[in-house]
């Protein structure tokens, strides 16, 4: 079986569009979605839509997702984050009011068992299940580091990770489908198949600039814009 694991899709429709379309030529047959479908971008609602005709075999929700349930409003987030989840909240809220209880019933981490391994699903880390980091070039040891058969699933960074742990467990984090940032403007998603349990990096290519056209015209946030350009490395305050 061929599972798609994406993250970090920040409602980047057109981005979203081109993975599925992709991982629907390389027939995958479920999807596994790690968080922070909303913010940074305009199309939740479309992104909403899609995200429900998908085969999930597990989902969990990110930070962005927890600021959309925040009852006491928008307004206390930083001014980067502001105008998206405000937007986003907005047209949720007319068009699919679902969407509330369906990102209510979600949590930042799951744990479920498949064939013969144990997944671990954080859209952070095992230390914070919201808004751990752990990126590629994190040397140190941790003691959640997965054990024999055990799979751990992260976002959160928007850096792909593959780390095979020795005697123990795989560590993979498939990167960022809405704003990627290691350099590739594409959206990054990863492949497991669960026979050979093997992992792939996948890239599906998409018009940026024309988003980045779209946004300018919209007059979005600037340095949202800014994260979506060709060769844009950074680590964000996600």
């Amino acid at each position: 079986m061929k599972i798609a694991i994406l993250s970090d899709i920040h409602s980047n429709y057109p981005a979203l569009k081109a993975v599925v379309e992709a991982a629907r030529q390389q027939k995958i047959e479920n999807f596994i979605v790690l968080g922070d479908f909303f913010g940074y971008y305009p199309w939740a609602v479309d992104c909403f839509l899609m995200l429900q005709e998908l085969p999930l075999l597990a989902v969990i929700r990110g930070n962005h997702d927890e600021m959309m349930l925040q009852e006491q409003g928008l307004q206390e987030q930083r001014p980067f984050y502001q105008q998206a989840l405000q937007q986003n909240k907005s047209s949720l809220e007319k068009q699919v009011p679902e969407y509330l209880q369906w990102l209510d019933k979600l949590s930042c981490s799951a744990f479920l068992q498949h064939e013969n391994y144990s997944l671990k699903l954080f859209h952070g880390s095992p230390d914070d299940a919201c808004n751990g980091r752990y990126y590629p070039d994190d040397e140190q040891l941790y003691d959640w580091f997965p054990a024999k058969d055990e799979i751990l699933l992260m976002g959160h960074t928007h850096y792909p990770l593959l780390r095979r742990i020795p005697e123990g467990g795989v560590i993979f984090n498939p990167g960022s489908v809405g704003q990627a940032r290691d350099g590739n403007p594409f959206p990054a998603w990863g492949i497991w198949d669960t026979a050979k349990n093997s992992f792939s990096f996948e890239r599906s290519p998409y018009d940026f600039r024309s988003v980045i056209l779209e946004l300018e015209k919209l007059n979005w946030h600037k340095q949202a814009i800014l994260a979506l350009s060709k060769d844009y490395r950074g680590k964000l305050k996600n």
